[in-house]
């Protein structure tokens, strides 16, 4: 790919930003930044884990310094050129995030804290429970690193695209959507219960606080677990009506309850807002699954509004309908270039499985084979007509000529009717069902149609018109024969 990018600047130690070694380095500092984003709440709001991993958040620190000395050195991709130029690249980063990663990767907790015990005076100060617990609080910074969070959808992104085309493994967009959905509740209910714990710890357990005497002395899984939970309750706005190790509330006007209360409803603010975001994402991800449901749907509304608006009586109104449901295959309408995607090959090989019920074997044109029947589906058109609706006008200039793929079709004549003496209208002649084909005379002779047709039945009528019949006609010169000696007959 770089080599067909343009590249504008030249400098040997930059580090070209569709270079291998790029690519590894931010895949590592992803990983990092997930590890992070999950820890960070926990050295917050836990005093003993926030010990235990000092020396972590201090080594991931100087990782996240090191990024922002190599982001200066990296160029970047801008409209399909490379820019290699490091007065460019450096005005764009300091005017773009590098202010957020400072202070993200700044360790200011440590800093503050060797500080304070370097005065002579403070280390008593600095000992104290209470100063410990400020300096956490100086990690909230770290806040900023969420920023981040989209190189890691990024490389989650190339991994699903790897997978898909090296793999063969496909995924459904609304799977990968949904999870990403799920992923950020659950990290949602991760931070806002880690905060729920840093508030009661950061007031010494108040009396009147969610927490119990008895939960204190717990493990820290069974305390992390309980304020989740309480988060989880909050945020899908839900009450369990149970009795359990904390409070999903408090009852006094102290400066901790006035906290809680405020990160209450915020859980409460956050879970509506994701319950939203969640039903839209499940309603547009039902659409998407019944594309041409949702297009009937759509046509039809259209049609019953301009039926409305002219004031058509009802009955017609409920016929259309009626139509529409079995004209569009059970309530579904398919664009009409839905398989120009494919080759003329394999289009032509589907449309001949779902025209299957034409019954080609039954008539003279089995003859063709296949060759013809694949050229002749390519010109075919559905209809659909009603018992009783005349399909072909005797004496009238006819434009297509059609099959039966099911019903019963009658033909009918006034030239028998004559003969027969028969009722205005003509006399039924013959009776043709599936398979059979009717309309031809008109098209091969050029002559005005000798005869008429009437549905008896609901019939599903198959339609090729003039030049589509006579393309195909065209390349099978012992079919034309045929079906213009069986034209004359008629």
């Amino acid at each position: 790919v770089s080599e067909e990018l343009r590249q504008v600047g030249e400098s040997t130690w930059m580090i070209h930003p569709l270079s291998s070694s790029h690519a590894f380095w931010d895949l590592f500092i992803a990983s990092i930044l997930i590890v992070t984003v999950v820890t960070l709440p926990l050295t917050m709001a836990f005093t003993h884990l926030n010990e235990r991993f000092h020396y972590a958040n201090l080594a991931f620190d100087v990782l996240f310094c090191c990024d922002i000395a190599k982001t200066f050195a990296t160029g970047f991709v801008r409209n399909d050129i490379v820019v290699m130029d490091f007065a460019t690249t450096t005005k764009r980063y300091v005017y773009g995030p590098f202010v957020f990663d400072v202070i993200a990767s700044f360790p200011l907790d440590t800093v503050v804290e060797g500080f304070m015990k370097g005065r002579g005076n403070a280390s008593q100060l600095t000992r104290s429970t209470r100063v410990i617990k400020m300096l956490r609080l100086l990690r909230l910074t770290k806040v900023f690193r969420l920023l981040r969070v989209t190189r890691a959808y990024a490389y989650a992104r190339e991994l699903q695209v790897q997978l898909e085309e090296r793999h063969g493994l496909h995924f459904h967009p609304a799977v990968f959507k949904l999870s990403k959905l799920f992923a950020a509740l659950l990290l949602a209910a991760h931070w806002m219960g880690c905060v729920n714990w840093l508030i009661v710890e950061s007031f010494d357990y108040p009396e009147d606080s969610w927490v119990s005497e008895e939960l204190r002395k717990k493990p820290l899984a069974i305390k992390y677990s309980w304020a989740t939970f309480k988060a989880l309750t909050m945020m899908l706005l839900m009450d369990f009506g149970i009795a359990t190790p904390v409070a999903t509330h408090c009852e006094s006007i102290s400066a901790a309850c006035t906290v809680e209360s405020w990160v209450v409803v915020l859980s409460m603010w956050v879970g509506a807002l994701f319950y939203g975001i969640l039903i839209g994402a499940l309603a547009e991800v039902l659409q998407s699954m019944n594309i041409s449901g949702r297009a009937y749907q759509d046509h039809l509304q259209a049609v019953t509004e301009y039926l409305r608006v002219n004031k058509i009586p009802g009955d017609l109104n409920d016929r259309v309908q009626d139509f529409f449901y079995q004209q569009y295959t059970q309530g579904k309408i398919f664009p009409e270039g839905v398989l120009d995607c494919l080759s003329p090959q394999i289009r032509s090989e589907v449309l001949l499985s779902k025209y299957k019920r034409l019954g080609l074997e039954l008539s003279p044109l089995v003859d063709g084979g296949k060759a013809f029947q694949l050229q002749l589906v390519k010109h075919l058109h559905d209809h659909f007509v009603f018992s009783e609706d005349r399909i072909l006008e005797e004496r009238t200039f006819g434009d297509y000529m059609y099959f039966v793929a099911s019903g019963v079709v009658a033909i009918t004549s006034m030239h028998a009717r004559k003969q027969h003496d028969q009722s205005a209208g003509g006399a039924c002649v013959a009776a043709i069902g599936d398979g059979c084909f009717f309309g031809e005379v008109a098209l091969l002779l050029g002559i005005k149609r000798t005869a008429s047709a009437l549905a008896i039945t609901s019939c599903r009528l198959l339609a090729v018109d003039e030049g589509g019949l006579e393309r195909t006609l065209r390349n099978h010169p012992a079919i034309a024969a045929r079906l213009e000696r069986v034209a004359r007959d008629r």
